[in-house]
């Protein structure tokens, strides 16, 4: 019989080898574990090498005395228990260590940025040098290099040294967050425009207006080669990151940073202090505050500039205010390059600007002739290096006012996706007008004739209102006003009409507020002026129109590429119980009294409902002219075709579909009115 001891230290040493057995179960099931009731967080490679050596330390276990062997069960027991107890998911703001020694922080289960940055005595924070890190969000995957001096990789410029250079100062807007290195406008300007120029990207994630000035100072000071113009690119959350705003510097998590005071009109440093120094809440005593730091240090840097005589862009990439800009332009030497309107392309969750804003940035640069004239370097004006962005005109309209309510991206074409995908993103907003797409660069002319065509889809079944409207103060739809029934399937929309009034700077506006079901947009809509021949065939030419009270919600729209079947038709509510209260028409049919017609109707709905169509005059008395029948529509396409006489003469006949029975929607795949094997409908 085996003793009990013995049975002990065999119970233990398996209890060992199960431990090691379940934490390699759990490196397989996990992607990490965090340290108990911490956020710092193991990669499930280290858990499966803490399995394995378990595994290895309970086989080993039954060569260990008795009292050994069960001191070293419990200690592995109750270690598995405090990390199992202690365990939770992956939170916004955890760290984790990993087999090649990168750390990551995450913000949320899937998305995950290396840490690039180090401590630093002058800036407070700074990238580390010769590193590639990589971010992963749901908005994109990239690599970000830095060289061996801490700053965002660039190409190497082909011209012999001493080459002429060209820096930029800023934060993640200009390194280039979210986007490739070889994306980011600074780097396409160099590749592209200025292939005969040393181009610096002096910017890190996260630095304000102090981090540009001491690294312009310093860059000055050390430099060899002085550069031939400073380009600062300012957005508005610099302010903000310029002095004590406890809630940026709690959100920014930095350790410590470069502080800096206004005492009698004159920038005073503190050096680099602790970030418990950042304690001032929100109001409008720090909003002052701010404002003097910030104004301070641009004049400290156009003064630095100018002293070595040094051109000094300011670069506005956001819409600023007045304040900001009138501090600015007070400046000798300081110039005001403003393209903060040129795009709207920012990544719909993670917020920093797309691949396709950067192009837009750099296109813009490039084409300004600002750096060609202060420089005197014709070069740095290139307006063909660097094609515009796709669909860049077409920009979001947000109401700043409503965006706890609501917000929107937009998702523009690249190498990979032919279409622009417009995504509304958290509650929708209260009006649908407070997030639109539009571009507001369209010269219309009273009395003329256009057509608006755009081949569009949705997520699902949505209405998309679509607007052609004054740029500015009296608003008001210039001619163009629908509502497009969206659905899975692309439809083109192609609407003409006559302008009402003169604007050369009208807004062509699509209402996205509506819905949460994102949109697609295959190629540039277009709206085009129709020549006098046109524009007479165009508004004379038969079309189907839907008639119905506004109060109904009734929508028509064109799954095709013109104006003829099949099309759809979604109603919101019925006004009565009517049939005829709604009704799609076609006007202007020339019948003859006597003459054979047949008419073939194909349609389907949804849910079972009741279509009617009829034949009559389009004017009082509306006497019926040989034709009514009815269909019921089902899910399956139904066909009805039938023959009749016509009893009298109408050169203006009307053929109608009565659709006020119910609120299922109907489509349409084809109708005819046939005479001598002639379609009335399709007929010139």
């Amino acid at each position: 019989m085996t003793p009990v001891p013995k049975r002990i230290r065999n119970f233990f040493c398996t209890l060992v080898l199960v431990q090691g057995a379940l934490l390699l179960v759990v490196s397989i099931a996990v992607s990490s574990i965090n340290l108990p009731f911490t956020p710092l967080r193991f990669d499930a490679t280290f858990v499966m090498a803490g399995g394995l050596m378990i595994l290895t330390l309970g086989l080993f276990s039954w060569k260990l005395p008795i009292g050994l062997a069960v001191n070293t069960a419990t200690s592995v027991a109750t270690l598995v228990a405090v990390f199992a107890f202690g365990y939770r998911p992956i939170g916004a703001g955890d760290v984790s260590l990993h087999p090649d020694l990168t750390i990551r922080t995450w913000q949320s289960e899937n998305e995950w940025t290396e840490v690039r940055s180090r401590a630093d005595s002058m800036l407070g924070w700074a990238n580390r040098p010769d590193v590639t890190s990589r971010q992963v969000n749901r908005d994109f995957t990239v690599s970000y290099g830095i060289d061996a001096n801490g700053w965002r990789r660039m190409p190497t410029t082909v011209a012999p040294p001493p080459a002429p250079e060209v820096w930029f100062l800023g934060c993640s807007f200009t390194f280039g967050i979210g986007v490739e290195d070889t994306e980011a406008y600074p780097y396409r300007l160099a590749e592209h425009a200025w292939p005969s120029f040393q181009v610096r990207n002096y910017s890190t994630s996260g630095w304000g207006t102090v981090q540009a000035y001491l690294i312009l100072k310093r860059q000055l000071e050390s430099s060899a080669v002085a550069p031939r113009v400073v380009v600062y690119g300012w957005i508005n959350n610099h302010r903000q990151r310029n002095y004590l705003r406890r809630s940026w510097f709690e959100k920014n998590r930095a350790a410590n940073f470069a502080r800096f005071d206004v005492v009698d009109g004159q920038l005073h440093s503190k050096g680099v202090v602790p970030a418990s120094e950042a304690n001032l809440e929100d109001g409008p005593e720090l909003d002052e505050a701010e404002y003097r730091v910030t104004e301070a240090l641009i004049r400290a840097m156009a003064a630095l500039s100018r002293e070595r005589g040094i051109p000094f862009v300011f670069l506005v990439l956001d819409p600023t205010d007045k304040r900001i800009l009138d501090a600015a332009r007070g400046n000798p030497g300081l110039h005001i390059l403003d393209v903060s309107r040129r795009s709207t392309a920012f990544h719909p969750h993670e917020g920093h600007p797309a691949p396709n804003w950067h192009q837009a940035i750099a296109h813009a640069i490039a084409a300004d002739p600002l750096l060609a004239r202060v420089t005197g370097l014709p070069q740095l004006q290139s307006p063909d290096a660097i094609a515009d962005a796709p669909m860049r005109e077409w920009q979001l309209s947000i109401d700043r006012n409503s965006r706890q309510r609501g917000n929107a991206g937009i998702r523009y074409p690249d190498r990979e996706r032919t279409a622009m995908r417009v995504e509304l993103l958290g509650a929708l907003p209260d009006d649908p007008w407070k997030i639109l797409v539009k571009r507001s660069d369209i010269n219309i002319q009273a009395g003329r004739t256009y057509t608006f065509k755009m081949r569009v889809r949705a997520d699902g079944a949505r209405s998309l209102p679509i607007v052609l409207s004054r740029g500015r103060a009296p608003w008001g739809d210039l001619g163009l006003h629908t509502n497009l029934a969206l659905s899975t399937t692309w439809q083109t929309a192609q609407r003409t009409f006559v302008a009402t009034d003169d604007d050369p700077a009208a807004s062509l506006i699509l209402v996205v507020g509506g819905s949460r079901h994102p949109i697609e947009i295959d190629g540039v809509p277009t709206l085009t002026e129709l020549s006098d021949a046109e524009a007479i065939a165009a508004l004379a030419r038969p079309t189907w129109t839907l008639a119905a009270p506004a109060s109904t919600g009734a929508v028509l729209s064109n799954l095709a590429d013109d104006a003829d079947p099949p099309f759809r038709v979604d109603i919101a509510s019925l006004p009565n119980d009517d049939i005829w209260a709604i009704q799609l028409q076609f006007d202007g049919l020339d019948i003859k009294a006597g003459e054979h017609y047949t008419i073939e109707l194909r349609a389907r709905s949804p849910g079972t409902r009741a279509l009617q169509y009829a034949l009559s005059r389009s004017q009082p008395d509306w006497e019926n002219l040989g034709l009514w029948g009815e269909l019921q529509l089902t899910p399956e396409w139904q066909t009805a075709r039938t023959t009749f006489i016509a009893p009298k003469s109408d050169a203006a006949g009307r053929l109608i579909l009565a659709l006020g029975s119910s609120t299922e929607s109907v489509e349409v795949a084809s109708v005819r009115l046939l005479v001598d094997d002639r379609d009335l409908l399709s007929a010139p």
